[in-house]
């Protein structure tokens, strides 16, 4: 089954690496990591549950960067203007410490999982909107351990 995916935090070759969906249902906090004996991103993707306030958090960060890929789409921003560049957005910046100390104290959970993506609003070409991207994703589960 396909769920949401709430927000997009990091993006490499055509796939999500780093955001927040749900895995059965609840908010989960997801991130590839790059795995550095094979100079390369591993096949599975690390997942713990966030509450709804760390989502909220996430959220509004969110939020900050999809005004600013629209204006950047639109021409009107340029890449040193992107609100995680650090002196850029304070209030980014805020979002983003107070995001990393809540996901570092919750880590008690791990699930892996594989991911695969399916992209929802292709006919309006707009990829990111403040409800999300434009895909949702299933997971399939390797290993979950602290359950």
């Amino acid at each position: 089954m396909f769920e949401r995916v709430y927000v997009e935090m990091d993006w490499h070759d055509g796939h999500p690496l780093e955001g927040i969906a749900d895995y059965q249902g609840k908010p989960h906090y997801f991130v590839r990591k790059f795995d550095e004996a094979s100079d390369d991103y591993k096949d599975h993707f690390e997942l713990q549950p966030v509450d709804a306030e760390t989502l909220s958090i996430a959220i509004a960060k969110w939020k900050i960067f999809v005004a600013w890929h629209d204006e950047y789409e639109s021409g009107f921003a340029k890449t040193d203007t992107h609100p995680g560049q650090p002196g850029v957005n304070p209030d980014y910046e805020l979002l983003e410490q107070k995001f990393a100390k809540r996901v570092a104290a919750a880590a008690t959970t791990s699930i892996r999982a594989t991911l695969t993506t399916q992209n929802v609003n292709v006919a309006k070409r707009r990829r990111y909107t403040e409800a999300g991207p434009d895909y949702r994703v299933e997971w399939t589960l390797v290993e979950a351990k602290g359950e």
